[in-house]
């Protein structure tokens, strides 16, 4: 490894290390970090990687043999080598994945707050890591970094190390041991046994499809197919189950109640920040990539070209950057109001891509024409292929970039909004519950104050003084939604002390209640239909209630039961089955803000138990 590489590692590791304080700091753990997750879609994004990556080095084959680039001598059967090759590369892949875009990706974020800057120097890091393999050149190079700029995109529109790993593994395992092309200089014999006939400018030569035109074209083409992926994706989880796969933490976070602060993990973590859907850079940001980034790049390719390392090679320069410019303005002008018109997000994303190209080729024939005619240089093929080749591959990485980005950042606008509407509906939802649940309470109490004035016109007006208050609290429970525990209890003895002027010495209740839950915050109103459902139907042969209201915390949550001694539930009777709106407005509400409903068991030896799990969030 030469100074180069020592270089590169060395800003990979302080990148590293500048990731792992960040999750550390935000306590996200390393694998969340590292965006693995192993959830349902990881392995459909792992699937849908590897069939993209495969598809399109189906591609460049057939378009260098289509070209005539490529000869096909004939097809080997797999052997043992075959399948121990697959595994080395499956393992390359995460390893590289995890490096580049977990770690380093995850650290320039962190380090230079903004997302294209920190996916261009990852990319150009990638580029620059693979200078030392055999044959590399300056094209193997940019290459390499628009294959950092492909598994970016694929890593930060996913959220997860899945969809890169599969572009990556494919690209390689169908590049050297499928179709026969070297990978990154390294020959890995092939089923397919051809050989290169055509120039090392469009096969790459010794190196592989990566250093050549074709593979580089066909980067871009993946990029599309993966934007495609993406909103199949999006569109498939939103009709099927409503809502848009997210990490769990950030489904908490469309949760009403759920408090502190939420964590996303791996690459959907650098999509959601304070600055998504606005502006991805500056004015000078604009400045430095539209303008300087191209006159430097170009001056420089003029100079290369022709050999005049003077002032004639800068002005021919900012000519060229000056005709991109001009180019790319009318085509945000006229070429770009017109693509909004596509509705499909994959075509339009790669419609978008290849203007980008298109206007980069014909801003630097121009530049380099009027340049030409200016200080009288010869426009020779030597000249027009270094020039317009890297401009019209070196600059689509900048533009190409923001644009995938800007796309990217547009999904997860739309996400978020899709959120904040949700959000909405399970508030309203959540409302119309509690509508149900008071109109039910009152009705019982109501109920019971009316037998007692009857019998105890006293007792009759204190019961109505607990009901002013138990109002009051319902009042109340319904603007602020979560309230300490301790309240919610003390709305419970309201209840229970009207039901113990109805039953008298036939009602006799247990507490079990842990002082250092008291302050954990819980749905208001959420016990009260349990305690009413547990008197109804928990009587015993002789008309007696045994209540039992146990509350315990545990590491992660404050678990509440209410236990009755009753004949019990029938066997194999459901939740939904004959309980009325009180329990199954309950278990609703539970499951709506914490993912998990009412648990009804057998209480051993006999009668019903209903536990509550309450996750613990804090203290009010």
């Amino acid at each position: 490894m030469g100074w180069l590489g020592v270089a590169v590692y060395a800003v990979v590791a302080v990148c590293g290390v500048a990731a792992a304080q960040h999750w550390r700091h935000e306590q996200i753990p390393i694998w969340e970090g590292m965006g693995l997750r192993f959830e349902a879609r990881a392995w459909t994004d792992l699937a849908g990687g590897v069939a993209i990556g495969g598809l399109v080095m189906g591609g460049i084959f057939g378009v260098e043999w289509a070209l005539g680039a490529v000869a096909v001598n004939g097809v080997l059967p797999p052997d043992l080598r075959f399948a121990t090759t697959l595994i080395q590369l499956a393992i390359s892949a995460l390893g590289e994945e995890i490096l580049f875009r977990s770690l380093v990706l995850g650290g320039l974020v962190v380090m230079l707050r903004k997302r294209w800057l920190a996916v261009v120097v990852m990319a150009t890091l990638f580029g620059l890591a693979h200078a030392g393999n055999p044959d590399a050149s300056a094209l193997s190079v940019l290459g390499n970094a628009l294959g950092g700029l492909m598994y970016a995109v694929a890593f930060l529109g996913s959220g997860c190390i899945w969809l890169p790993t599969g572009l990556h593994f494919a690209w390689n395992f169908f590049q050297g041991p499928v179709l026969g092309f070297p990978v990154s200089g390294l020959d890995m014999g092939g089923l397919v046994q051809q050989s290169a006939v055509g120039s090392d400018l469009v096969t790459g030569g010794s190196y592989g499809p990566e250093a050549g035109l074709v593979g580089m074209a066909f980067r871009f083409v993946v990029i599309a197919l993966v934007a495609g992926w993406l909103s199949l994706r999006r569109q498939t989880a939103d009709s099927s189950t409503g809502q848009v796969w997210r990490p769990a933490a950030k489904r908490q976070a469309g949760r009403p109640g759920v408090s502190g602060p939420v964590k996303a993990s791996g690459g959907e973590r650098y999509m959601t920040e304070r600055h998504v859907g606005g502006r991805a850079s500056g004015r000078w940001e604009t400045i430095f990539h539209q303008y300087l980034l191209p006159a430097a790049g170009s001056s420089l390719g003029v100079a290369y070209a022709t050999g005049r390392w003077d002032l004639s090679a800068v002005a021919t320069g900012l000519i060229i950057t000056g005709t991109l410019a001009l180019v790319w303005k009318l085509g945000r002008a006229f070429v770009q109001p017109r693509l909004t018109r596509v509705t499909q997000d994959w075509l339009r994303l790669g419609l978008e891509m290849g203007a980008s190209v298109a206007g980069h080729l014909v801003g630097a024939f121009l530049g380099l024409f009027v340049g030409g005619l200016i200080f009288d240089f010869e426009i020779g093929a030597v000249v027009m292929w270094v020039v317009v080749g890297s401009i019209a591959v070196a600059a689509p990485i900048i533009h190409g970039t923001e644009t995938a980005l800007g796309y990217y950042r547009q999904l997860k606008e739309k996400e978020r909004l899709e959120e904040q509407l949700r959000a909405l509906a399970t508030q309203a939802e959540l409302k119309a519950l509690k509508a149900q649940i008071n109109p039910h309470f009152l009705f019982n109490t109501l109920n019971t104050i009316a037998q007692l004035t009857h019998t105890d016109p006293a007792q009759a007006e204190a019961m109505i003084e607990r009901l002013a208050e138990m109002l009051r609290y319902v009042l109340a429970g319904s603007e602020r939604g979560l309230v300490p525990l301790a309240e919610e209890l003390a709305f419970v003895d309201n209840y229970l002390e009207i039901e113990q002027a109805r039953f008298s010495e036939r009602l006799r209740v247990t507490r079990e209640v842990a002082p250092e839950a008291l302050r954990t915050p819980v749905p208001s109103l959420i016990l009260q239909p349990l305690v009413e459902n547990a008197i109804r139907h928990g009587q015993g042969s002789d008309g007696s209630i045994d209540l039992t209201l146990r509350v315990q915390r545990h590491d992660d949550a404050v678990v509440i039961a209410i236990a009755d001694q009753g004949p019990g539930m029938p066997p194999g009777r459901q939740l939904k089955e004959g309980h009325g709106h009180g329990l199954r407005n309950v278990d609703a509400r539970l499951r709506k803000m914490y993912g998990c409903g009412l648990e009804i068991r057998d209480n051993a030896p006999r009668g019903t138990v209903a536990t509550v799990r309450v996750p613990l969030v804090g203290e009010v």
